[in-house]
């Protein structure tokens, strides 16, 4: 089993949704962004058990790795990825593995928080997930307010966390080469954001 439309997406943020908590009561944060020639919507999951925090983050500031020279021949918008340009959370060297998987779940709204700090000044963001479509797009978006209550754009990245060891119904999403993440880019450094959903 793998995800669909498995990619990555280079673009600076537009508007700056933060937190919105969905109908059934699952946090998410929202960004919207600029592709080549259409908005792309970024919706990472900060909190979908109502009751109690269950998903655990790490975010590296000055963040080192192979990986960022390839996000210089990234063009901007979505690209399909493949090969070495995925992500393998267990299999690649992206982290040191027990600070985020042997660390506690944080709640919805600290995570919000978090996020916002590092994305008030960035240059561009970069996210792996997977590419997703609505029906109907919004048509009365504007760059210069927050967009509520949260109306979904047609073109969108979910999946922004690790994508494998998911059980119950997202079984289905399992597999290798195909972690999501946020890599935010400011003037001197990315810094790198890692989830994974507490098992």
């Amino acid at each position: 089993m793998s995800l669909n439309n498995y990619g990555v997406l280079k673009s600076k943020v537009l508007i700056n949704e933060g937190e919105f908590v969905s109908k059934k009561h699952r946090k998410h944060y929202s960004l919207i962004t600029l592709g080549i020639s259409k908005r792309i919507e970024v919706d990472i999951n900060i909190q979908s058990d109502r009751n109690q925090p269950n998903i655990k983050i790490l975010c590296i500031e000055n963040y080192k790795n192979p990986l960022l020279k390839k996000f210089d021949d990234l063009v901007q918008g979505y690209t399909s990825v493949a090969g070495g340009l995925a992500l393998d959370f267990l299999r690649q060297e992206l982290f040191p593995k027990a600070d985020l998987f042997d660390s506690r779940p944080i709640d919805g709204d600290t995570i919000c928080q978090k996020l916002n700090n590092y994305l008030c000044d960035h240059e561009h963001i970069v996210v792996y997930g997977s590419l997703y479509r609505n029906e109907k797009e919004n048509e009365n978006n504007s760059d210069s307010q927050k967009i509520t209550p949260h109306i979904p754009l047609k073109n969108g990245m979910d999946n922004v966390h690790m994508n494998q060891g998911n059980q119950g119904s997202h079984l289905s999403s399992n597999g290798i080469y195909q972690d999501g993440a946020l890599f935010i880019k400011n003037k001197k450094s990315y810094t790198a954001i890692f989830l994974c959903f507490a098992q």
